[in-house]
């Protein structure tokens, strides 16, 4: 490769090199400059490169995707017109006008994916010549980290709950006891007030069990899942699960859509993961209770290897604010909300080597569960 100083030599000399050595050096110069070119949109990062009246000189592959760049020629164009994402290029402009040297910045673009952008000045020669900016995806290495909080939480409770709930457990078994013998005794008793206790009785044994069932979805929440996994046709545990519901969403008024057929066999603890499933369609239902023509579809397909099962409904959606929580354990938006059913269903879908997504907006969310087609039948279908 030519070095730089090769060429201060030839440019002092130019003007006595014969055409054939002039030819060859243009050829080893165009081999270099592709060398380079190739190296730049090689890397994993995005590098842009600017004058000082901010137009575009250079960008390699990498910085068109991150900067989301709109235009195919962009030599020597304006700045602002290249990039195509309003917060980086405001970040940039704001660098830029204040000379500010940025680094590692870390940016959520227009499209909900996350960039490290770093500005730093062109130098040739002690002199600024323009800006070199380079950008960096790290919007998976954001999922990762959301990832990991979410089990830091989970861990972080796991202890403390566990043993809370068991003490909680055990006083509600002898209260629930002692209550069904009074009941008994009441019903025996020829008393005028018998008729009131009954009903205190009642609300007492009612708020009993919904005590039971809060403290059983902690200790599911908290404790190792340890599911029994058996090959299961996914359009078959769906048939179940529809079987199950439709009384519910019949009686609420909520169209209940399928949109699936034959499906495959995935590996399913269907006690477990029908849990799971319960949870996103019981939040499904709450969402779409003030909906003009409530509806929630349940569609299943495969992709790859995968089954990808949606559950979609048209109800509020989710908050901008409150994406980033809605799996971490104890958030919740409802009054009598233990804020554990969606921490719950992630955890489920982990014991069961899938993973969960979400969408939503005003009019429609969609949680996305994609789940492994079972190694047998994988192996067959690539025979």
């Amino acid at each position: 490769m030519l070095r730089a100083e090769f060429f201060e030599t030839i440019r002092q000399k130019l003007d006595k090199i014969d055409k054939t050595t002039l030819q060859s050096l243009m050829s080893d110069i165009f081999e270099d400059f592709d060398i380079m070119r190739t190296a730049l949109n090689s890397m994993t990062e995005g590098i842009l490169v600017t004058d000082n009246d901010r137009k575009v000189y250079f960008a390699n592959k990498m910085a068109i995707k991150n900067l989301h760049i709109k235009t195919a020629s962009i030599s020597n164009e304006p700045l602002e017109n290249v990039v195509g994402d309003k917060n980086v290029i405001n970040t940039i402009e704001q660098a830029l006008q204040n000379e500010e040297k940025l680094t590692e910045l870390e940016l959520r673009t227009e499209n909900d994916e996350y960039i490290s952008l770093s500005v730093h000045p062109l130098v040739k020669k002690s002199a600024i010549i323009g800006s070199i900016i380079i950008s960096q995806d790290i919007t998976l290495d954001k999922e990762n980290e959301k990832k990991l909080q979410r089990a830091e939480n989970l861990a972080a409770v796991s202890t403390i709950s566990a043993g809370i709930a068991h003490e909680i457990k055990n006083p509600l078994s002898a209260i629930s006891i002692h209550v069904q013998l009074l009941q008994d005794q009441v019903k025996a008793c020829k008393c005028e007030n018998s008729d009131d206790m009954k009903y205190c009785l009642n609300v007492v044994n009612d708020e009993i069990t919904r005590l039971s069932d809060i403290v059983n979805n902690f200790l599911f929440a908290v404790r190792p899942i340890t599911p029994t996994l058996m090959p299961v046709k996914f359009n078959d545990f769906l048939d179940k699960f529809v079987r199950f519901i439709t009384p519910e969403v019949k009686e609420k008024n909520i169209l209940l859509v399928k949109s699936y057929s034959d499906l495959p066999e995935v590996l399913l603890d269907e006690k477990i993961f029908k849990q799971a499933v319960l949870n996103l369609t019981e939040n499904s239902i709450a969402a779409v209770k003030n909906a003009d023509n409530p509806t929630i579809e349940l569609e299943a397909y495969t992709r790859d290897d995968y089954v990808i099962f949606n559950v979609i409904d048209n109800g509020i959606g989710i908050p901008d604010d409150y994406k980033s929580k809605i799996f971490n354990p104890y958030f919740t938006t409802k009054s009598n909300g233990t804020g554990l059913g969606l921490a719950i269903l992630y955890k489920i879908i982990k014991e069961h080597n899938g993973e969960v997504t979400f969408t939503s907006q005003p009019g429609q969310t969609v949680f996305t569960i994609s789940l492994p087609i079972t190694f047998r039948q994988s192996n067959l279908l690539g025979e």
